[in-house]
């Protein structure tokens, strides 16, 4: 399996656009679970992590709960990170947080690495 790395720059984020949250569904029911997570990697180890991330995108994409998974690097700061994320439900993403490529490539390995980790969950807009 080929694994890419694509790389963005800030200059492409999009004007903020305000929406009510949604709060019309059951945490009991199955709805996808999106991620999105900004790593800020400690000098000197970009190149680490991105071999981590290259291994973790692969084994990733063979989770059956797994619908969409994309490391973004970025182009005005070489040491951020930018990891999209989409489930099937909460159950897949508990899934993913507890396998071992997991535990071995971002809890044992970028762990390590980082200086700074930013984690949003969101649910799809109804």
């Amino acid at each position: 399996m080929e694994v890419h790395l694509l790389y963005c720059s800030e200059n492409m984020l999009q004007p903020h656009v305000s929406v009510e949250r949604r709060t019309d569904f059951n945490k009991e029911e199955d709805i996808m679970i999106c991620v999105a997570v900004t790593y800020l990697i400690q000098p000197g180890h970009e190149e680490e992590a991105i071999k981590l991330f290259a291994t973790l995108t692969e084994r990733t994409h063979t989770e059956p709960g797994n619908l969409f998974y994309l490391v973004h690097h970025s182009l005005t700061e070489p040491r951020r990170f930018f990891i999209y994320e989409q489930y099937t439900d909460q159950i897949a993403l508990d899934t993913h947080r507890a396998s071992p490529h997991f535990a071995q490539y971002a809890t044992n390995g970028l762990f390590n690495i980082l200086e700074k980790r930013e984690a949003e969950i969101c649910v799809p807009l109804p």
